[in-house]
């Protein structure tokens, strides 16, 4: 006996559809935004967010370029405050989340899917595109900027040069191994095996994350102050560092900026943060873990905002 169960099989492809689809964004009216996963090819290893305002009608839109360090984890949470207060104020953003399984240091990867996600935005918005970035994702940010020509942009605490990124994200890495050679007394001698590593094997792992000779070349060789000679577009860098403590290089970058003809602001944020910029930041306060940086999260969202709408003195 045939049993004709075409119609079963697609009713209950419809309900997981349906179920699907529940969980791919929500609506939240009384915060004025919606969010939604956005299926995009071309970013195959990248889950890609899209924040929009709920009724205003859509005014500008940026993209939240992803950093490629260890530091991402740490800043994710500063990418959706970002995100949701820009919707609120009545901007488009995407931002994305590369896929934990692409565990890598890998500058051209993200550099990829930051285009991607400006011309799916760009179609969707239907108006030009920013990027905003933080950290290695403000020199990603800056790149695309600078190569596309856009009219904004917004880097806070960005990596002006990738040799100094490395190089310190290789001492950390060096000093941890040292950390555990001792503890196993094995002595001092692997403190810096990363770097072997890189040179005999051509590629080596930094805090987890897979780094090759070939990205290693590609971040080293990368610095904003040369890159963005040309730049004439709008552009805020902010130094989390704050006051006296701004580097020599986003000092740089902006004078650079600023002579080029382009409308380049320098802000510091008005407390320094208490844990480095982009590291964990929670620290224990007796039994109890505080989150050092709530604070700061929401000036700088504020300050996205604000400079977004073209309010920043």
């Amino acid at each position: 006996m045939v049993v004709n169960t075409t119609n079963e099989a697609q009713s209950g492809s419809r309900g997981i559809d349906d179920w699907i689809e529940a969980y791919r964004g929500y609506v939240d009216h009384a915060a004025g935004l919606a969010e939604t996963y956005v299926e995009v090819p071309a970013i195959p290893s990248a889950h890609v967010l899209l924040t929009t305002p709920v009724e205003a009608k859509v005014k500008g839109a940026f993209v939240i370029c992803p950093a490629f360090g260890h530091e991402h984890g740490n800043i994710r949470r500063l990418e959706s405050r970002i995100a949701r207060r820009l919707a609120r104020a009545g901007f488009a953003t995407i931002r994305l989340r590369p896929d934990g399984g692409v565990a890598a240091v890998d500058l051209e990867m993200r550099l990829t899917e930051a285009d991607s996600a400006i011309d799916v935005l760009a179609a969707r918005a239907q108006m030009e595109v920013g990027t905003i970035g933080i950290l290695t994702g403000g020199m990603v940010a800056a790149l695309v900027a600078g190569r596309r020509g856009l009219e904004a942009t917004m880097l806070i605490e960005p990596v002006t040069s990738g040799r100094q990124w490395l190089r310190e994200a290789l001492r950390r890495q060096a000093v941890a191994q040292l950390w555990a050679a001792q503890d196993a007394q094995d002595g001092p001698a692997i403190g810096d095996a990363s770097l072997r590593e890189l040179q005999t094997r051509g590629e080596t792992t930094i805090r987890g994350l897979r780094l090759t000779q070939a990205q290693h070349d590609a971040i080293a060789s990368t610095s904003l102050s040369s890159v963005l000679t040309g730049y004439r577009g709008r552009t805020a860098i902010v130094a989390v560092s704050g006051g006296a403590n701004v580097s020599p290089g986003l000092r740089k970058l902006h004078d650079q900026l600023v002579q080029a003809g382009g409308t380049a602001t320098l802000v510091t944020v008005p407390e320094p943060p208490q844990a480095p910029f982009g590291d964990y930041h929670y620290v224990n306060v007796g039994p109890v873990r505080v989150d050092t940086r709530i604070a700061l999260d929401a000036y700088l969202a504020e300050l996205v905002s604000s400079w977004a709408e073209d309010d920043v003195p």
